[in-house]
């Protein structure tokens, strides 16, 4: 367990506590990281104390799989310290989502292990089987991506319906490509840099999380950053994560997240699907980064080819 983020403190540290006790209970050796605990105002300790941290559990033989606490902010500012290039290859699995997009793009850019865009220690007190859907995703030789009626962001929030998948109607209904996913303003991140992997035949599945008061012209701003670095265009297909009840109530007849998906594609003809199950809500889709994914119509499968 590392926490390459934000430190576990207050109602996150109570959370980290009860997935530990949870996962040793199921039966698995659990090795915390010194920095899982600390706090170093809002990360769990320098840049350089997480790298290190990071990197003895990549070399460590002994450890199989590698889940972040939590989210947050900049783990970013680690990378240059990991000294990827050299970085043996390792069979161990680096699990987590939303800022981990970073460590998890540069794992894969100088292709040090699998990753996974799946669940956080912080996640268990609110989708217990959290934790149960990873391990179906990495052993499942085939997997349907399907929506849930019901989701929801927190316990606290309550529940929402979630309406079906949709496709972009003037789009491509067929699509074969590796599996990509990846928190959209942390991506954004990480362009111009050496930390980004191929994009080319990918499908790209993307979600974005609230940052700022006015969300869904920030989300508009960053597809357009993806498609004129010419990301969107390498694709060979893009599944687009639920917006949170927030930001879709910003949505007005003119301004719709069906609008953005078609603008910022506007000339590609591969499919682009949105309102699916993945993102800052539970249950969440784990996605196996390099797995491949066949799309029909609105339909979403991913296998191990």
């Amino acid at each position: 367990m590392v926490a390459p983020s934000m430190p576990s403190e207050g109602a996150r540290r109570d959370k980290v506590a009860k997935a530990i006790t949870y996962l040793e209970a199921a039966g698995h050796r659990v090795s915390v990281g010194e920095g899982v605990y600390n706090v170093l105002g809002y990360k769990s300790g320098s840049a350089e104390q997480r790298a290190a941290e990071l990197v003895a559990f990549l070399r460590d033989p002994s450890i199989d799989l590698i889940i972040a606490t939590t989210g947050g902010y900049n783990s970013n500012d680690m990378l240059e310290f990991l000294d990827l290039p050299q970085m043996p290859r390792s069979n161990k699995i680096f699990v987590g989502y939303s800022d981990c997009t970073a460590i998890s793009m540069a794992l894969q850019a100088y292709d040090i292990c699998t990753t996974v865009c799946g669940p956080m220690l912080v996640n268990f007190v609110d989708y217990p089987e959290c934790f149960e859907d990873l391990f179906v995703a990495l052993e499942s030789p085939e997997l349907e991506f399907i929506n849930r009626s019901e989701v929801w962001e927190s316990f606290e929030k309550g529940r929402f319906a979630l309406n079906p998948m949709q496709r972009l109607p003037d789009k491509g209904a067929l699509a074969q490509g590796q599996a990509l996913a990846a928190n959209l303003s942390t991506l954004n991140l990480m362009l111009g840099t050496s930390y980004l992997p191929p994009f080319s035949g990918r499908v790209l599945f993307l979600e974005y999380d609230r940052e700022e008061q006015r969300a869904l012209p920030s989300l508009e701003r960053f597809m357009w950053q993806l498609r004129q670095a010419g990301i969107l265009q390498e694709l060979a297909g893009l599944v687009f994560g639920a917006l949170q009840p927030s930001v879709a109530a910003e949505q007005s007849e003119s301004d719709t997240i069906e609008r953005i998906l078609s603008e910022v594609t506007a000339g590609y003809d591969y499919p682009v699907i949105y309102n699916a199950q993945f993102g800052h809500i539970y249950p969440s889709w784990v996605v196996v980064n390099g797995r491949g994914v066949r799309v029909s119509e609105a339909s979403i499968w991913i296998t191990r080819e």
